[in-house]
């Protein structure tokens, strides 16, 4: 909290609190200027002060009442899962009263996109548009009001590298011939361009297996 000196204050009574909760009233001694309040604070809440002066046995007025609101927290524990070669889901723990998520991620040294969901959600199913084989990182952080203007920090970076992909496998064009083709069982079958190793299956118009 900050405030201008009155020259002959001795001290200064400040009164603060949460906005229609409890207040706590304390005494700083003079030229203090300002004071510092850490770690007491609720995130996401909105407070009140006022401060006034006192200078020997009279006190000032106090002064008009200031308000502002804490951010909410980080959203913590960050997971990845049912990772794939184009997609995965991200999963993050809930914060008390957030608005709603910011979540921002991207392929490690490239860029980043954002996308926003709901206050309820603990949970994102990316699009199946990933890159296989590829590291990414995504963090996430809460909304702390209903006009999204107000945000917690940044969460840390959680990273993950998707599958790799199945390469494609080359396959030769084989040309196979039977003759004389339509016979009465006894044939000639060529084949060619079938590779070491090839194995053979000839099936008739009713899908019977007529060689191999």
């Amino acid at each position: 909290f900050n405030w201008t000196p009155v020259p002959s204050a001795i001290s200064y009574t400040n009164f603060s609190g949460i906005v229609g909760g409890g207040s706590t009233t304390l005494t700083v001694n003079a030229p203090a200027d300002n004071r510092q309040v850490n770690n007491i604070l609720q995130p996401g809440s909105t407070y009140e002060w006022k401060i006034r002066a006192n200078c020997g046995g009279e006190s000032s007025d106090y002064s008009q009442t200031v308000q502002f609101t804490t951010n909410c927290g980080a959203p913590q524990n960050l997971t990845t899962s049912n990772i794939s070669t184009n997609s995965a889901t991200f999963e993050w723990e809930a914060v008390p009263g957030a608005f709603g998520y910011q979540i921002r991620g991207g392929i490690v040294g490239g860029g980043s996109a954002n996308v926003n969901v709901g206050a309820l959600a603990t949970s994102f199913n990316t699009p199946s548009s990933l890159q296989s084989g590829a590291n990414y990182q995504w963090k996430i952080r809460a909304y702390c009001n209903s006009t999204l203007s107000q945000t917690s920090p940044w969460s840390e970076d959680e990273f993950f590298s998707t599958a790799a992909g199945i390469a494609p496998i080359e396959v030769n064009e084989i040309e196979a011939r039977v003759i004389p083709n339509p016979n009465t069982g006894t044939f000639r079958l060529v084949v060619e361009n079938a590779g070491a190793g090839a194995q053979v299956i000839l099936y008739d118009l009713m899908g019977r297996v007529v060689f191999s």
